[in-house]
């Protein structure tokens, strides 16, 4: 006996299924509302958001908002329903290189200029839900790259700062995120190991490079109880993603989550 082929789900199809119901009760159709109602059933007053980039994701990617991109994010592990919203709905093609373009929406990291990735996008999610952010959050994030990182959570709390070392990434990720309307992000062109000392203190910081120590300067930047997210290289060789929340005295609590 000849086993059958799996079949495979046509989620475009599922979603012409979507918007004939839609009709038929009358509603008012456009690509980002359909993908928000449809999927996670979020009020849209949970995700930033700008008229740039709706009228990018409406005029562009409406195919891709119907695919529902990055489909293992929930099998791996991430349950916010802010943070699959705020990810599955930005235009990573913008962030990578044409001829990489193709790739955008499969959930791997690619090469960007200067030797550095876009991560992959589990890994931005999750390190994004791990902060549990706050819509007050000031966030400091060290290592700008493509922007990606950033995109996600502009959408999500109140004010970002992110550090660059390389000129190059940091002045393609500003034209990037301003043609898509953020103006709730301070840039910096220098090292991030010394941090924003000046517009400290944060309730939340993300690094993006791995570390071989827990960055004290970081530390010192953020308000009592609040979270730093980093990768993290241990004595042994072992390197894990770390979540570290300040206490007083500059003392932190410490915890291991991805290998």
């Amino acid at each position: 006996m000849v086993a059958k082929p799996p079949v495979a789900i046509d989620t475009q199809a599922l979603a012409g299924l979507e918007i004939i119901r839609l009709k038929k009760e009358g509603k008012e159709i456009r690509p980002v509302a359909l993908y928000e109602r449809a999927v996670f059933d979020l009020p849209v007053k949970e995700v930033h958001t700008s008229p740039a980039m709706e009228n990018l994701l409406i005029s562009k990617k409406s195919d891709y908002i119907m695919k529902s991109p990055y489909p293992e994010l929930e099998i791996q592990g991430v349950t916010s329903k802010k943070v699959l919203v705020a990810i599955r709905r930005l235009p990573r093609e913008l962030f990578i290189a044409p001829e990489l373009r193709s790739e955008a929406y499969f959930n791997v990291p690619l090469p960007i200029a200067c030797g550095q990735t876009i991560s992959q996008p589990f890994i931005v999610a999750y390190m994004t839900e791990k902060l549990a952010l706050k819509p007050t959050d000031k966030v400091l994030e060290i290592g700008t790259g493509s922007g990606f990182q950033i995109a996600v959570l502009a959408q999500l709390a109140d004010q970002i700062f992110t550090v660059e070392i390389h000129a190059e990434l940091s002045l393609q990720a500003q034209k990037v995120l301003t043609d898509l309307g953020f103006k709730n992000i301070k840039y910096r062109i220098g090292d991030g190991k010394l941090g924003w000392p000046e517009a400290a203190p944060f309730d939340k910081i993300i690094v993006t490079a791995l570390a071989r120590e827990i960055p004290m300067l970081l530390v010192k930047q953020l308000n009592i109880g609040g979270q730093m997210i980093l990768p993290l290289e241990f004595d042994n060789g072992e390197q894990y993603l770390v979540l570290l929340k300040k206490l007083v005295n500059n003392k932190i609590e410490q915890k291991r989550l991805l290998s």
